[in-house]
C-alpha cells in the first residue's frame, strides 16, 4: 500500500471503522503531545539545574583549569582516579 492508497482506503471504511480510527488517531495524538510534553519540562528543569560551578568549569579553555576548578586531582600517570576508595 502506497501514500497515494491510504485515502481512498479510508473513504471505503465504514461509518463505524472510520469513527474508530478517529478516536484511535486522536488517542494517539494526545499521547504524543503528553510525551512531548513532558520531555520539554525534563530539559526546562535539566537546563536551571546548572549551579555558578558548572557555568565557570563550562566557560574554561583549558583542561587544566577544568581540573582544577573541579577539585580532583591527576594521580602520578596524567590521569583522573576512576574512583577513590574510602581509605584515600
Amino acid at each position: 500500500m502506497s501514500w497515494q492508497d491510504i485515502p481512498r482506503e479510508r473513504k471505503a471504511m465504514s461509518a463505524a471503522d472510520r469513527r474508530a480510527f478517529n478516536r484511535w488517531l486522536t488517542a494517539n495524538a494526545i499521547a504524543g503531545l503528553i510525551l512531548a510534553a513532558g520531555i520539554i519540562a525534563m530539559a526546562v528543569a535539566g537546563s536551571n539545574s546548572a549551579g555558578p560551578r558548572d557555568a565557570m568549569i563550562a566557560r574554561t579553555k583549558s583542561p587544566d583549569a577544568a581540573v582544577a576548578a573541579s577539585g580532583h586531582r591527576p594521580d602520578q600517570g596524567g590521569r583522573l582516579p576512576l574512583r577513590q576508595n574510602a581509605r584515600d
